[in-house]
């Protein structure tokens, strides 16, 4: 289990972070937010499970013209084909998905990397990308105009959203 944040259309508050804080022990072993976009905000918490050890898996997963401040490594958001994504799952089928991409993302060795190659495979569409992954998983992945939210079919792993006067709040 990890834990996944996210805050759409305005800068994070105090209040933003004190509920990311919520959820740290949700994934004690990395904590991170990054900004993937203007005015788009991604947060991860990592529990190792995949691939502990020496080389973990990066989230947000990102890249191909996406701006993340800093060089920093991070687990997450995983970037990659002007996406980025944050995910609290585990993608059994990771390694096929990967195999039927040509896709190079930054932190591909994520399980969770295989959600942007399924997506870009269904041909940018969601239903299809998230039927084609086998495993456990919610997640919120952004581009520059859309922000994509999914989650396994019977809901394993737990995302809620909330909305504020200005901006969307994604937990």
């Amino acid at each position: 289990m990890c834990g996944i944040w996210a805050v759409i259309g305005e800068q994070p508050t105090a209040f933003h972070h004190e509920q990311f804080m919520r959820i740290v022990g949700r994934g004690p072993d990395l904590t991170v937010i990054e900004q993937v976009q203007p005015g788009v905000y991604l947060g991860f918490h990592r529990l190792a499970i995949v691939m502990p050890g020496d080389t973990p898996s990066e989230q947000p997963i990102v890249g191909n013209g996406l701006a993340v401040p800093g060089d920093t490594p991070s687990e997450q958001p995983i970037v990659g084909n002007g996406l980025a994504v944050v995910c609290n799952g585990e993608i059994y089928n990771h390694k096929t998905i990967k195999v039927t991409s040509n896709l190079k993302l930054k932190n591909d060795g994520s399980d969770c990397a295989a959600i942007i190659h399924a997506f870009v495979n269904a041909g940018y569409d969601l239903r299809e990308a998230c039927a084609s992954l086998d495993g456990v998983f919610a997640f919120v992945m952004a581009d520059e105009n859309n922000i994509y939210i999914g989650r396994d079919p019977l809901g394993v792993r737990p995302l809620f959203y909330g909305v504020s006067g200005s901006g969307n709040l994604v937990d």
